[in-house]
């Protein structure tokens, strides 16, 4: 008889998108406040000038570099579709620009994180999925005193008897 692992919980919806929020305006956050100590530029407002160069109708690759329109240490080397997903932050500043961005990049992220890694993170020490973990694998037992005590140490920990080795 094969023992099967229980089916996966997905966390509520509502849960996962309070954390995705809460973590994109705490990164929003931290842009803010880090943007008077931050550098003058980014990499990504390489992206939003060449999305406002496309705006206006001109090459961003001629716009961008050294002794260009936007004095940058080196060309647009990204190719065109980074531009085209800057499109959207375009229309605003250039430090709106940034902090919107890495809120929402953080915000997904932290969206799709939380659908894989939720129901081990809640899981009870010492299983995955619902089995028990055999710390001897995880210790490195092979046989050596210093590896059997710690496993037996593990062992008393979780309030089990610890096995005696051959």
């Amino acid at each position: 008889m094969t023992e099967s692992a229980p089916a996966r919980t997905i966390p509520p919806l509502r849960m996962r998108v309070a954390i995705a929020l809460a973590i994109g305006l705490f990164c929003a956050l931290l842009v803010v406040i880090g943007a008077e100590h931050a550098l003058p530029t980014s990499d990504f407002d390489q992206c939003w000038v060449a999305a406002r160069a496309l705006l206006h109708g001109h090459n961003p690759y001629d716009m961008i570099g050294p002794g260009r329109a936007f004095a940058w240490r080196f060309p647009f080397f990204y190719p065109l579709p980074a531009a085209l997903i800057a499109m959207p932050f375009a229309w605003f500043e250039v430090s709106v620009t940034r902090a919107l961005f890495i809120s929402i990049s953080a915000a997904l992220l932290a969206f799709a994180i939380t659908r894989r890694v939720w129901p081990v993170a809640h899981e009870p020490a010492g299983e995955r999925n619902g089995r028990r973990i055999d710390h001897r694998y995880l210790a490195g037992a092979s046989g050596s005193r210093q590896s059997r005590a710690r496993v037996e140490r593990r062992q008393v920990v979780e309030r089990r008897p610890p096995k005696r080795f051959a």
